[in-house]
């Protein structure tokens, strides 16, 4: 659709303002718009998250990508029902402060999960960095060439092993690799015995050559509904739209149908 009158408008403004200075203006605009956001816990919608899944009684959750600890720490401080926490970090020294941090309120596994068990090559920035990944970096600033020898097991045969009939909240960050953990999850996802999952997209998924398309579509196959959470509660989607695949950072949500009415919930801004 063509809209002459503003076209002209947009350009008179560039031609005061200049290109870039108007391009940042208009980016600010469409993360407004979109509720994307800094991927800070405390105002990106991620709290909303932790405290529906303690409204259940004896929460299990597995904290994938577990850092420092600093996701579970704030899911700790949620109000809500107290949860079991197992806290994954495949890094030998990001784990061990991930333990000093969480000590004996949440379990920690030198493990990262994938969709299959073996092991493989962690690509470290710097020690403890949060952007250290199984996934092999494109931008050439990363690669340190500093690698670390790691297991892999995935949440199936986690679950398996320590006999998890149940999980509430299944929480992914793995800088890249978050599709494979889901694939993982395979079996219990279609036993419907994983209630939430929340990963996070951004660009690293260009890395690993998948698309939120492909989380849409391992989800849904299981019965799960998928939105993004943002700071006003999750934006819902009916299905995947091109719209969607902008390699944007943000959190996305799958979850089982009967939970909806208990998330905080609003429309796409493009139905």
């Amino acid at each position: 659709m063509r809209h002459p009158v503003l076209t002209y408008a947009v350009r008179g403004v560039e031609r005061l303002t200049g290109r870039k200075r108007l391009a940042k203006f208009a980016r600010l605009v469409t993360n407004e718009v979109r509720l994307d956001c800094a991927n800070d816990m405390s105002s990106n919608g991620e709290s909303l998250i932790q405290r529906t899944a303690l409204s259940v009684e004896a929460p299990m959750v597995l904290d994938v990508g577990a850092h420092f600890g600093e996701w579970s720490q704030s899911l700790l401080g949620q109000p809500g029902n107290t949860p079991t926490i197992h806290a994954f970090e495949p890094s030998a020294e990001t784990a061990a402060k991930a333990l000093a941090n969480l000590t004996d309120r949440a379990t920690v596994h030198q493990l990262a999960l994938s969709d299959h068990i073996g092991e493989a090559t962690l690509h470290i920035v710097h020690a403890g960095a949060g952007s250290n990944s199984i996934v092999p970096f494109t931008d050439s600033s990363k690669r340190t060439g500093q690698t670390e020898n790691i297991t892999l097991s995935t949440v199936d045969a986690f679950a398996d092993a320590h006999r998890i009939r149940h999980i509430t909240l299944l929480k992914i960050d793995a800088e890249g690799h978050d599709l494979a953990v889901i694939r993982g999850a395979r079996s219990m996802l279609q036993g419907h015995r994983v209630d939430l999952i929340q990963f996070e997209y951004n660009h690293r998924w260009i890395d690993s050559r998948v698309f939120l398309l492909d989380a849409f579509e391992e989800l849904q196959a299981s019965g799960y509904r998928v939105g993004k959470v943002t700071r006003r509660g999750v934006e819902i989607y009916e299905e995947w739209r091109s719209e969607l695949e902008t390699f944007r950072e943000g959190n996305y949500l799958g979850y089982l149908p009967n939970w909806e009415s208990r998330l905080r919930t609003l429309p796409w801004w493009g139905e």
